[in-house]
């Protein structure tokens, strides 16, 4: 669990209507049942920019936001915080606040090379859920970094459920842990199907996908 003692001069503190992320936005209705059931209050805590933490701003990415989120419930839809991503144009930092536990989010999210007016968004990264008294004990400064974008790598490095190979950037490792992710869902969904599979012959041919499947995880995870 990594949570941060943010600068005294960074703090904002201020309640954010949760209405801003959806009245005006193309969701669907089930994503706006998600915002009332699911959020009690949304702040905007901390604003990390070069005035505040006094690193230099780079290209892409002048500001860390990071938003203070108390929750209804100890679920929340990525796609809740997906719509707060596309509506603000800098990196969230999530704290997410259930009862006594908190529990911190954020993904990787980067100009579109193509389209530098649009943003990508990759899988978000979360800690797991500790009480507030645990957090406490374990809050560190901000990591020691030459600028908004080195601060920002060590945010998400420290999120990582898998370590950097030697030489691998922040975006390479991203990507990495995608393949990883997308390679567990086939293997999973394969086993299902051989587990329902009656015919031998099929049964086989599964099984050689599967270890192949298998052998493609074990090189991405090396």
């Amino acid at each position: 669990m990594i949570t941060y003692q943010f600068p005294d001069k960074a703090l904002v503190n201020r309640n954010i209507p949760k209405t801003k992320f959806y009245e005006h936005a193309s969701i669907s209705r089930s994503l706006k049942d998600a915002f009332v059931s699911q959020i009690q209050q949304i702040t905007w805590a901390y604003k990390l920019s070069p005035e505040t933490t006094n690193l230099a701003a780079v290209k892409g990415l002048f500001e860390i936001q990071v938003f203070n989120i108390q929750l209804k419930t100890p679920d929340l839809d990525n796609g809740v915080l997906l719509s707060i991503d596309k509506a603000i144009p800098h990196p969230i930092f999530y704290q997410l606040f259930f009862e006594d536990k908190i529990r911190v989010v954020l993904a990787y999210k980067r100009l579109n090379e193509a389209d530098e007016t649009k943003w990508v968004i990759e899988q978000y990264l979360s800690s797991t859920w500790m009480t507030q008294a645990e957090v406490e004990q374990l809050k560190t400064p901000l990591p020691i970094s030459l600028n908004l974008g080195g601060l920002y790598e060590q945010m998400l490095k420290a999120l990582m459920p898998i370590a950097a190979n030697v030489g691998e950037g922040i975006k390479a490792q991203t990507d990495r842990l995608s393949q990883i992710t997308q390679k567990q869902k086939e293997i999973a969904q394969l086993q299902s199907k051989m587990r329902n599979e009656k015919q031998f012959n099929r049964k086989v041919e599964m099984n050689n996908q599967l270890k192949t499947l298998q052998q493609q995880l074990e090189q991405l995870q090396a």
